[in-house]
């Protein structure tokens, strides 16, 4: 699309932090201050959260496809349409107002939901599911409305110490009356306590424990320039200074520093933060045993370095949804067949055709572009791998997924020379364009090899 400029910006975030002694995960530091988008990107999170918020439904896996592709081509021809083009920030031009208020609060919704994904992911959150996914004993009474959108997992785990997983309840609004700060602080608020605040802290499939819960709102008002984001997050007792107020509110901007701290005492934090990082993965060494059930599921004689260990049902779940993007329906029905503990008997292997270019083969391509009706269209892909890790992962563990999986950390530099291009650190990819001619690789799902 024709944004001027490509890059649209949301420079009005706010976190509101509440004491709550269950957490464990410091969302405050964790989480940016300030978004910037591509339009690569925004297609890259709708068309994630709206799989993710199918996966747990009665819908047929042909059925869950095509409304998934119809709802994402109709809500991005929607921002097309009404987003300024022309302002460096993402917001909406007056003419969003002709919408009923019932399409644009399904659009404000859909929005919302992308947006927040696009928070997680530049906090550093690789892998996602949907919350249902995940099985509490103590809340199998809960109503749905009553359970979080999504868990996040930042995939920062080792074999001693798990990843942090986060609850995390979306919300966005459109509206003149209903997108200003005020409301929309007080609406991240209350979906946070309605929706997230009792999952903090709780286990979920016996060894998953959430450490932490956020609710996003994002909101703009249409044809004022305004965009706003409120996030609304548990923090651990004892480590928020409230002042007696309840909640600490932290400005943009700051690197996860306390209003009160010094910028250079929050920067060096930061820093400090960073090198911690960059030292993890220098010192990346080989992984010769998998986490989790199943034997290794490096194959013997691969030399993958260690990248971020996610809890194996989260990873599986995110690459089901990866999976069933980027067009390999086999490899997403046996990653929902385990996921599902319904793992059927197989009398012959079962086969996955991989599609790559001949002018780059990092990059693997399941079928033909995503809703090839729609201008511009383009492809979803998965990079190489990541989709070996994880369905090594999954030969390994067919009945039920590992406790946690080692996946390969993706290059900084990773990029596509033949047009536009956007990648999460996941491995999913968005490219406008493939040059060369496809070549066809076949992958056995059931023993986990090329």
């Amino acid at each position: 699309m024709d944004w001027m400029p490509a890059e649209k910006a949301i420079e009005d975030v706010r976190v509101i932090a509440a004491p709550e002694p269950r957490a464990s995960a410091d969302l405050e530091a964790q989480l940016a201050r300030a978004l910037s988008l591509r339009w690569e990107e925004v297609v890259l999170s709708i068309g994630r959260t709206q799989m993710l918020s199918t996966s747990r439904t009665g819908l047929s896996l042909a059925q869950r496809d095509r409304l998934v592709r119809d709802v994402s081509v109709a809500i991005l021809t929607q921002i097309d349409i009404f987003l300024e083009r022309k302002s460096d920030r993402f917001t909406f031009q007056t003419l969003l107002e002709e919408l009923a208020d019932e399409e644009r609060t399904s659009v404000a919704s859909k929005v919302g939901a992308a947006i927040a994904d696009v928070e997680m992911e530049k906090s550093g959150f690789r892998f996602r599911a949907n919350a249902r996914e995940l099985t509490f004993e103590q809340f199998e009474a809960t109503q749905s409305k009553n359970i979080p959108d999504f868990v996040y997992d930042s995939g920062r785990g080792d074999e001693t110490t798990p990843s942090d997983v986060v609850a995390v309840e979306a919300k966005g609004s459109l509206s003149r009356l209903r997108a200003t700060k005020s409301r929309l602080k007080n609406l991240a608020k209350k979906a946070y306590e309605a929706q997230v605040q009792a999952f903090v802290g709780s286990t979920a499939n016996d060894s998953i424990a959430v450490t932490g819960g956020c609710a996003i709102a994002f909101g703009a008002t249409p044809g004022n320039g305004d965009c706003t984001l409120r996030l609304y997050v548990s923090a651990p007792a004892g480590g928020t200074d409230s002042g007696g107020a309840g909640a600490a509110v932290r400005g943009p901007g700051l690197g996860g520093a306390r209003i009160p701290r010094s910028l250079s005492s929050a920067a060096n934090a930061m820093q400090q933060l960073d090198k911690k990082h960059e030292i993890e993965r220098e010192s990346a060494t080989l992984d010769p045993q998998a986490n989790g059930n199943g034997p290794g599921h490096h194959r013997p004689g691969r030399k993958r370095r260690r990248g971020p260990n996610a809890h194996g049902r989260i990873a599986f779940a995110n690459y089901e949804t990866v999976f069933r993007l980027c067009g390999a329906a086999n490899a997403a029905l046996m990653l929902r067949q385990c996921l599902d503990g319904a793992v059927e008997r197989e009398d012959n292997p079962v086969m996955q055709a991989f599609y790559q270019s001949s002018s780059d083969d990092r990059f693997l391509f399941g079928g033909t572009p995503f809703a090839k009706c729609w201008s511009p269209s383009g492809y979803f892909a998965i990079y190489k791998p990541a989709a070996e890790a994880i369905l090594e992962a999954l030969a390994a563990n067919r009945s039920t997924p590992p406790d946690s999986v080692t996946l390969p950390e993706l290059p900084k530099d990773l990029s596509w020379e033949h047009g536009a291009f956007a990648a999460q650190a996941d491995g999913l990819t968005w490219m406008s364009m493939v040059r060369g001619d496809f070549t066809t690789k076949i992958w056995n799902l059931s023993s986990g090899k090329w």
